[in-house]
């Protein structure tokens, strides 16, 4: 299994939509639960919208995280977990965390942000937000991991 560290805003979404707050875009979403299934992902969230996550269809999990649950329903997709939250981090620092207590074998991390991470790895992917989350970005990580995908 690969796990998959999400980012959401510029992913899930465009920058041109993030004008309201928690928008999610319908063919960024098909794109990726297309790319995920594809490679058999565990989703992990990174975004900072995990801070409303609790656990997999928790009726506490914010309104936004329950309509991401939602669409990824429609494709057989679920949010396994989330990285951990520490203050004045950078993003890596969180997934390094999260590396460091879980058992994680094989992974990559699609984000559009990277002044979030100190230290770029070979398992970084950045979207371009304009668009976010695309068939071309599925080909392309394709191509640049094909020996672990």
């Amino acid at each position: 299994m690969l796990t998959i560290f999400l980012d959401i805003d510029g992913v899930l979404n465009k920058s041109s939509e993030l004008t309201q707050m928690y928008s999610l875009n319908d063919d960024c979403i098909k794109e990726f639960a297309s790319f995920c299934k594809s490679v058999n992902g565990k989703i992990v969230l990174s975004s900072s919208w995990r801070e409303g996550f609790i656990s997999t269809h928790n009726a506490s999990n914010t309104p936004q995280i329950k309509e991401l649950e939602a669409r990824f329903d429609s494709y057989g997709l679920i949010i396994a977990d989330k990285t951990p939250k520490l203050r004045g981090r950078k993003r890596d620092d969180e997934i390094k965390r999260y590396l460091y207590f879980n058992d994680v074998k094989r992974y990559i991390i699609i984000d559009d942000d990277e002044d979030e991470y100190r230290e770029l790895c070979d398992e970084n992917y950045f979207v371009n937000s304009s668009y976010g989350f695309t068939y071309d970005d599925a080909k392309r990580i394709r191509k640049k991991w094909k020996k672990i995908i």
